[in-house]
């Protein structure tokens, strides 16, 4: 695990015409299961992001160079709680984060720094 790859929490709402309709008997009719990671990616390489799961890593999608980059993450992979995420820059070392805890409906934000 390196320290170049740095988290924040980020509180990001999910809204949109995709979200499922709330059950009667839910105590929070908006919450969300699903999670969000916002990837700051300041380098000049695209990052390809994946998710560690029991079941082995997930691919979350890329992250563009040098651009904010917003990617969802499933309920299944949520209802973890605390996972880890493991990035690919494009002809550079691989980086993971370490544990990083997940709430429905909520995210986390990663900052990947420029490498000198």
């Amino acid at each position: 695990m390196l320290n170049a790859v740095t988290l924040s929490l980020a509180a990001m709402l999910a809204v949109g015409p995709g979200k499922p309709a709330p059950r009667a008997d839910d105590p929070n009719p908006n919450a969300d299961p699903t999670s969000f990671v916002l990837i700051e990616n300041d380098r000049h390489v695209p990052v390809e992001m994946f998710v560690e799961t029991p079941e082995g890593e997930r691919s979350l999608g890329v992250a563009a160079e040098n651009a904010v980059t917003p990617m969802r993450i499933d309920a299944v992979v949520t209802s973890l709680h605390e996972v880890s995420f493991t990035l690919d820059p494009l002809d550079e070392p691989v980086e993971a984060t370490g544990l990083v805890r997940l709430e429905p409906g909520k995210g986390v934000a990663i900052k990947i720094p420029k490498r000198w």
